[in-house]
């Protein structure tokens, strides 16, 4: 389901596709409880909570954010939204008026002032019906994001 979302952003699955995404759009587990061990995600510790900022201070060079799963929980989103306002570069939490909704309510987003940067939440992909036009419109939202930048 990544892979299609990732042709949906305008990439051949080839070698080559996976890097780029991983130098331009990140999805990263908030939770430090194993998916493969869990149902219906497990809110992460204090440790990890701690610990995330430091992930998206890392991502010098990356212009999208992804997160996925529980995406209308609070309290999820009172540890997402730190972290999105942080990749932001926001003066402070973003308010409710500030996400811009997908199609159907399945996703939610925002981008920085200059539009270079882009926070996306989002259903998990692998929990949903209509899954292929849910994931071509997250693909298509990110492509912009992942395209490669021209040399300076």
């Amino acid at each position: 389901r990544l892979s299609r979302m990732m042709a949906a952003a305008g990439f051949t699955l080839e070698p080559g596709a996976s890097r780029r995404w991983g130098v331009a759009a990140y999805m990263f587990e908030l939770s430090d409880a194993a998916a493969a061990s869990q149902d219906r995600g497990r809110l992460p510790s204090e440790a990890r909570v701690a610990f995330l900022p430091k992930i998206v201070q890392s991502l010098e060079d990356a212009r999208a954010l992804v997160f996925h799963g529980r995406w209308k929980d609070p309290d999820w989103d009172t540890i997402r939204d730190p972290i999105a306002a942080l990749f932001l570069g926001a003066a402070e939490v973003l308010r409710p008026e500030s996400w811009t909704h997908g199609p159907d309510d399945d996703y939610r987003f925002a981008q920085n002032d200059d539009t270079t940067k882009l926070v996306v939440f989002m259903q998990s992909p692998t929990r949903r019906g209509r899954t292929n036009a849910f994931l071509d419109a997250v693909g298509g939202l990110l492509a912009p994001y992942c395209a490669p930048r021209a040399d300076p």
